[in-house]
């Protein structure tokens, strides 16, 4: 029964995975592609960003008023979400969940 579930859950993985393995490679030598000029962009703007980091610790504390300082506070922390980036986390669908849950029930 158990090698009956396993070899169930061997297929059912391997064609679900299908849509992973399609990837399209037919790029051009002499043109730069959309991942490549988007790779670029974030180069280009993380090292603006660094570069305001920089100033920002460069400059003197003692000399800032209060407002100005929670405005850099607010700068800084709106820089640190967007390096941190959206696809720092793992996510899981509720039928990916469900499916899951139900493969350690049955199999435990």
């Amino acid at each position: 029964m158990k090698n009956f579930i396993s070899i169930c859950l061997f297929f059912t993985l391997s064609f679900l995975s299908i849509n992973v393995l399609a990837v399209n490679s037919a790029t051009h030598s002499g043109t730069a592609s959309s991942t490549q000029l988007k790779n670029a962009s974030i180069q280009v703007e993380t090292s603006r960003i660094t570069k305001r980091i920089s100033e920002i610790n460069a400059m003197r504390s003692g000399n800032i008023s209060a407002s100005e300082r929670s405005n850099l506070k607010k700068e800084l922390r709106g820089m640190k979400k967007y390096l941190s980036g959206p696809g720092t986390g793992v996510y899981l669908s509720t039928s990916a969940l469900i499916l899951i849950i139900i493969l350690l029930i049955i199999l435990l």
